[in-house]
């Protein structure tokens, strides 16, 4: 099963990189170091891996007879999403689906839902286990009511000294969010999209800011009496969301898909 998997990894790499050939042209390169997946050196080359490339060679993703971009992310928590509703293109290929091998149903994706589900605190999560996947399929994370100042200041390159509210505006169609409003004394502050992830970060145990895992989730107050004191967010998954999702592509292939199905998801 693990294979198929490896080898939809391979084409969806192999397509990624060949699609962004020329991309810096102008610059006599054409890509930055990270823009791809980066090559550690034979090193780290696995066999399996080499086995997946191996028994893709020359196969890549096309539509309507041109390469495609193929994104992926490491968990979609549940549901992948359309490419607008997280980068500005809106790409025909690049439809969210439902990951119902995980168990996942669209009526699941509410408030409710998201709190009710056994989750990873992040806040209190150690660093090496933050590496464990399968930990952002349901995560929170919080703010005191100064985290959240001291986050915007940073983020928006001005001094906040107080957030009075925190709301989401938009969200596409399988639940991203696409706008958030920061209520502030420096007036009303806005993210999109997957840059809502830089602008909203939270600090973990260690003291360090960290971005937010994905544009998948629900935001509350917290309260203290009728005080608020800070907000948490209840979220799912890991990335951005567009196209395939890694832990998913897995649990497709443990499930009897070959690499084109899971491709064409």
């Amino acid at each position: 099963g693990a294979m198929e998997a490896l080898k939809a990894q391979a084409v969806a790499e192999r397509t990624r990189a060949l699609y962004n050939v020329g991309r810096h042209a102008a610059e006599g390169f054409d890509f930055y170091p990270g823009e791809l997946q980066p090559y550690g050196g034979t090193a780290v080359e696995h066999e399996l891996s080499n086995a997946a490339i191996e028994a893709t060679a020359g196969v890549v993703a096309t539509f309507e007879g041109q390469l495609m971009d193929t994104p992926y992310h490491p968990a979609s928590g549940g549901w992948t999403a359309n490419s607008e509703d997280v980068f500005d293109p809106t790409v025909p290929y690049l439809r969210g689906v439902v990951d119902s091998e995980l168990g996942h149903l669209l009526e699941h994706l509410t408030m409710v839902g998201f709190q009710v589900a056994e989750k990873t605190n992040l806040k209190t999560t150690a660093p090496f286990e933050r590496g464990v996947w399968s930990k952002f399929e349901r995560w929170s994370v919080e703010w005191s009511k100064a985290e959240m100042a001291e986050a915007l200041s940073a983020a928006f390159g001005t001094p906040i000294t107080n957030v009075t509210a925190v709301r989401v505006t938009d969200r596409g169609t399988y639940g991203r969010v696409r706008l958030v409003e920061f209520d502030t004394v420096a007036g009303t502050l806005v993210a999109e999209k997957n840059d809502i992830r830089s602008k909203l970060r939270w600090k973990n145990a260690e003291g360090e800011w960290e971005q937010l895992s994905s544009t998948l989730f629900f935001v509350l107050p917290v309260t203290q009496g009728q005080t608020l004191t800070g907000w948490r967010v209840y979220g799912a998954g890991l990335g951005h969301g567009v196209g395939m999702s890694q832990i998913g592509a897995v649990a497709a292939a443990n499930g009897g898909m070959t690499f084109d199905e899971i491709l064409a998801r």
